[in-house]
């Protein structure tokens, strides 16, 4: 008597079967070929593979990096010490709205989140 195998998916792609980056449906997708793909080990026939990548690209908001420039400034004038000085001064130089924005980039910048990935995107 045979018996059915199910697999269990532990960590399973997106439900919509699209890339995290650019939204193209894995009906539209070019596979993995075999190694020698851009990436260490054989995917070979996945459409989609999950890698880890920034929340945001650094150097993706122009004027938000300038903030964070001059916070770098103000800090290695200050011994590389936070104090409220800096906080004034850069929301006084450019708003404090644009200041929270600036904090909330700079922390998506360095954090890591899991994204689903097709060959073209996951090698950018």
């Amino acid at each position: 008597m045979e018996t059915e195998t199910k697999k269990i998916y532990i960590n399973p792609p997106p439900r919509d079967g699209k890339c995290h980056i650019c939204g193209t449906h894995v009906d539209d997708l070019k596979p993995y070929g075999k190694e020698g793909d851009p990436l260490n080990g054989n995917f070979e026939g996945a459409k989609l593979v999950k890698t880890y990548r920034a929340l945001a690209e650094e150097g993706s908001c122009p004027e938000l990096d300038i903030i964070l420039k001059e916070q770098d400034r103000l800090m290695k004038l200050n011994d590389n010490q936070w104090d409220e000085g800096i906080q004034i001064t850069l929301e006084q130089q450019y708003g404090m709205k644009l200041v929270d924005q600036a904090y909330m980039y700079d922390q998506a910048c360095n954090t890591v989140g899991s994204s689903w990935e097709c060959r073209d995107c996951i090698i950018k």
